[in-house]
């Protein structure tokens, strides 16, 4: 192993030096940060968290509105301007269609997830999926995430009173709990049982690892045993429904009807397996995939990270339990779908929470038509990455005074002052994530019944501030995230 890699090393010198791609910003007349070989650069960027590597780019050039940097030998644009922000995710859309993470479809099992497909496959499955996240749909499987949040409380009543917990793992759980009951009917409460199989997998994909993340930013992958046991599962399910002639209103039957239609229309002829809008079982694998894992990584993460900062700011924790006092007494003390969408307090909270912690440090564009940056002559041709370094934004007082400040206030629309490209923690523009409604309305009915029935409090496992794992390319609490509850009434 040491010979390859030293063999690797080499390899990539001596192209460096024959073949030296660094001056093209230069070329271009984009300010650039000064290149490094890519062997050192990559490795220095590795030892960092995500938070100090966005933060450390976004402070070099604070008077400019872009420049220009190297990930490995390719060239990538990095955006420090929020109305240019706006303008390559949603005004000049046309001429920046994709991402950059786009798996081998062809060779990938589950490459066909809507996130990672470009141009017309990327618009026609968009157009196929929406109809999953509508207001209505999500407020039909209210009831499905209320057995969740149930299942959360009902664990706490269990612990030893002062117990410190994880909260980290049990936001994951339940939430992977969320995820398996209302998209693929699944009852895996893994509450209660964390060491199940399918969450031990779900554990592996996102576990920090250096080794994991320089694959990853060679090539985006997932490890194998991951998605085969995945889509045995899913398979399994999909059997069992079809055996006993199961149908439940839920993601997983909305992909199969999907799929059953474009295999009925390739019978008539009227549609084809090359066409880029046919829904393939290998879309329906892809997407399921792709739902299951969001839902362990994004959701989990936000609902983490909103009860530690409710823990260690009570006078805003207990605004919200005020809040939801009220709104429930309203409903017959009941958390209806109503109730939810009148917390507006606890949906402040998560605006800032993902603010201060978002899952995702930033979001990308590539050019896929020349694209002249507006305000200028330059024009960047097809292929070149454009990099929104949207953590950048979040903690920048210029837009957000007192950045590392929790205040919820900031976002009640009365006093929002940041423009609308500082702040975008599911993307923007028509690759917005199309899940984004759906986790909204999960965090809140979650985080509301827990409030309801326990006070959040910090711990003597309890870090303040948290520090983010350099392992990992998304942002992960190092040493996890350790509060105590006490339970409403016996405080």
């Amino acid at each position: 192993m040491f010979v390859e890699c030293i063999c690797i090393i080499l390899i990539v010198y001596l192209l460096y030096k024959v073949y030296n791609p660094f001056d093209f910003w230069t070329k271009l007349g984009v300010v650039q940060v000064k290149p490094m070989p890519p062997i050192i650069s990559s490795i220095y960027g590795m030892t960092m968290s995500p938070r100090d590597g966005v933060l450390m780019a976004y402070n070099m050039f604070p008077k400019e509105r872009f420049f220009g940097v190297y990930n490995l030998w390719r060239p990538v644009l990095c955006l420090r301007d929020p109305e240019l922000v706006e303008r390559v995710l949603i005004n000049d859309f046309s001429h920046l269609y994709n991402r950059s993470i786009a798996p081998d479809a062809e060779t990938t099992a589950v490459g066909e997830q809507l996130a990672s497909l470009t141009d017309e496959k990327w618009k026609a499955l968009r157009n196929k999926l929406s109809p999953t996240f509508t207001t209505g749909k999500i407020k039909g499987m209210h009831e499905q995430l209320k057995k969740c949040s149930e299942s959360l409380v009902k664990y706490l009543s269990k612990r030893e009173p002062g117990e410190s917990l994880e909260f980290k793992d049990l936001s994951s759980r339940v939430s992977m709990d969320v995820i398996a009951s209302v998209a693929f009917g699944l009852d895996l409460d893994l509450i209660n049982n964390p060491g199940s199989e399918f969450y031990k997998i779900g554990k592996l994909a996102f576990r920090p690892s250096y080794v994991m993340k320089v694959l990853f930013l060679l090539q985006p992958m997932v490890p194998k045993s991951m998605i085969q046991y995945f889509i045995d599962a899913i398979e399994e399910t999909l059997k069992y429904r079809k055996d006993n002639d199961i149908q439940r209103q839920d993601f997983l039957h909305l992909m199969t009807e999907l799929e059953k239609k474009d295999e009925e229309q390739k019978r008539k002829g009227t549609i084809s397996p090359g066409d880029p809008g046919f829904f393939s079982h290998k879309t329906l694998l892809s997407n399921a995939f792709a739902f299951f894992t969001g839902g362990f990584d994004t959701t989990g993460s936000a609902l983490g990270y909103l009860f530690y900062e409710l823990a260690i700011n009570q006078d805003e924790q207990d605004r919200i339990y005020e809040e939801i006092k009220s709104v429930v007494s309203k409903h017959d003390g009941v958390l209806t779908t109503e109730s939810v969408g009148e917390l507006k307090l606890l949906d402040y909270a998560l605006s800032e929470t993902l603010r201060i912690h978002p899952p995702a440090v930033g979001t990308d564009r590539v050019v896929t038509k020349p694209y002249q940056i507006p305000g200028t002559d330059i024009v960047l041709p097809v292929g070149v990455t454009i990099s929104i370094l949207g953590y950048g934004f979040n903690l920048d007082p210029q837009y957000f005074p007192e950045p590392d400040k929790f205040n919820i206030d900031r976002f009640n629309p009365e006093n929002i002052t940041f423009p609308k490209g500082a702040f975008i923690p599911f993307g923007d523009g028509p690759r917005r994530c199309i899940a984004e409604r759906f986790v909204r309305y999960a965090i809140r009915v979650i985080a509301a019944d827990l409030l309801m029935n326990y006070k959040l409090m910090v711990g003597p496992k309890t870090e303040i501030p948290l520090k983010y794992d350099p392992r990992s390319f998304l942002l992960i609490p190092e040493n996890g995230v350790w509060l105590k509850v006490a339970k409403r009434g016996e405080i």
